[in-house]
């Protein structure tokens, strides 16, 4: 191939072309000499894999945690609730809530350590044990070194508040736990500090209740008086003069449920507790007469009267109460969640009035499931006895 030879306006454009890239490098090696590049690095996103799962609260211990779509939750008794794959099913094999993720509720003694109340929660058996971050303090993380079903498994375990939270993974232990673990997260309790207070002098007892909420005299006048015959026959209702209703009703709603009341008869018992029960905005606290012994009230076998969810919870240290839900068939109002206080017997001694074994409290459960339960279970939780007056 012969060799080409370059024209003069050839030869001229490309000095020209090589001097512009000679000038272009020159002023890109300048401005990397005076602006140095800073190369920062960037922390990989992490995506919370719980952000969009079902959320529960329970406000009564304080915490909440995120458990995934499509899981079951069970939290009839707070101090013990259980988040699982699969539905409950009678007679579930190998048992009730095997596979679950388990949030379990003790109070303890405030001069308990966490390694103590771990060793005696775990009765004798060996284990291995890590701090693990729960909620934002130091938790222990146990794996038992035994042998057998539910050997193996992790618990974990952290203490607030003289009170222990226990999370047992059962026999269905998966990544998935320590997912809904690493969002557990505490929350503070409602301030009841600003509460109004309802004390009663005669039975010795007090219990707050929210600014918002009152004592509905006037409804309950006319309880007292629809049921006044039905007390002669019932002698769990001998102080019915003495029930009290706290209640989110205005005096208006309430002038508005005493009018329906006023068309129908007094023994038509049913309209008479669709007001007392105010549709699960309303706390009936009663000084009554019932069985006491949780074990006798599992017995219970009444035509009309239905027990579920019983169980003792300790609401402070040393003061435990039992609680129940209970259905009277007979009438025609749903659930009621229900809390019996055992009477002191030093007051029973010193009250002139010795039939009193209990100071009940209890709220109606809509038709839909509604009531005040967060409500209901913080003026629980200030309930207290206080000396009675002189007799």
């Amino acid at each position: 191939m012969p060799n080409q030879i370059l024209s003069p306006n050839q030869k001229f454009n490309l000095k020209y072309i090589l001097i512009v890239l000679i000038l272009a490098a020159a002023v890109v090696g300048i401005l990397v000499w005076q602006y140095p590049v800073i190369i920062i690095p960037v922390e990989p996103i992490t995506k919370d894999v719980t952000a969009n799962w079902q959320t529960y609260r329970n406000e009564e211990y304080g915490y909440q945690i995120n458990f995934p779509n499509g899981w079951y939750l069970y939290k009839d008794n707070a101090s013990d609730v259980y988040v699982q794959p699969e539905e409950e099913t009678a007679g579930n094999i190998p048992g009730p809530h095997a596979e679950a993720f388990e949030i379990k509720i003790s109070k303890i003694s405030s001069d308990i350590s966490l390694e103590q109340a771990v060793k005696n929660n775990l009765d004798g058996l060996t284990f291995t044990q890590e701090p693990e971050n729960i909620g934002g303090m130091t938790g222990l993380k146990i794996i038992t070194t035994c042998e057998g079903v539910g050997c193996g498994a992790p618990q974990w375990f952290v203490i607030k508040n003289s009170t222990l939270y226990q999370f047992n993974s059962n026999l269905g232990y998966n990544e998935t736990f320590n997912q809904i673990l690493s969002a557990f997260k505490f929350i503070e309790p409602a301030d009841t500090t600003n509460w109004q207070t309802y004390r009663n002098e005669e039975y010795g007892f007090e219990v707050k209740y929210p600014e918002s909420w009152r004592v509905a005299t006037s409804i309950m006048k006319y309880v007292v008086y629809a049921r006044i015959e039905k007390a002669k026959e019932d002698p769990s209702m001998v102080h019915i003069e003495d029930w009290v209703m706290i209640t989110d009703l205005s005096e208006e709603e309430e002038k508005e449920y005493l009018e329906i009341l006023k068309g129908v008869e007094a023994s038509m018992t049913s309209a008479v507790d669709e007001v007392e029960y105010a549709n699960g905005r309303a706390v009936i606290i009663e000084p009554t007469i019932r069985i006491i012994d949780i074990d006798e009230l599992k017995n219970v076998n009444q035509i009309g009267w239905e027990i579920s969810d019983l169980r003792e919870e300790e609401i402070r240290e040393n003061f435990k109460i039992v609680r129940f839900r209970e259905k009277l068939t007979w009438e025609m109002y749903e659930d009621a969640e229900k809390a019996m206080v055992p009477y002191p017997w030093d007051k029973i001694l010193k009250s002139y009035n010795t039939k009193i074994t209990h100071i009940s409290l209890k709220i109606r459960i809509r038709d839909d499931g509604y009531y005040e339960k967060d409500i209901f279970n913080q003026i629980l939780s200030t309930f207290k006895f206080t000396p009675l007056e002189a007799q």
